[in-house]
């Protein structure tokens, strides 16, 4: 069973026969992020689109995390 992040691959790679085609493209959110997983279904020829992961331990602090941050130039 595992996380979700272990059934990257799986959606795709079943639906491939009924879509009939080589090209696939797939759409997770943070949840699905795993390095063993995208690279396996780069090797099967399904290209993953997904956030970064948020890893900074800022957020689950209660403080402020790099995201929360923007740059706004003055000009000066």
């Amino acid at each position: 069973m595992g996380s979700i992040a272990h059934n990257l691959r799986t959606s795709p790679t079943k639906r491939r026969p009924f879509l009939q085609t080589d090209k696939l493209d797939a759409v997770a959110d943070r949840g699905y992020f795993n390095s063993p997983e995208i690279l396996a279904c780069a090797q099967a020829g399904i290209t993953v689109t997904l956030p970064k992961p948020m890893t900074s331990g800022a957020k689950s602090d209660g403080r402020f995390g790099k995201q929360d941050f923007v740059y706004l130039p003055t000009g000066r």
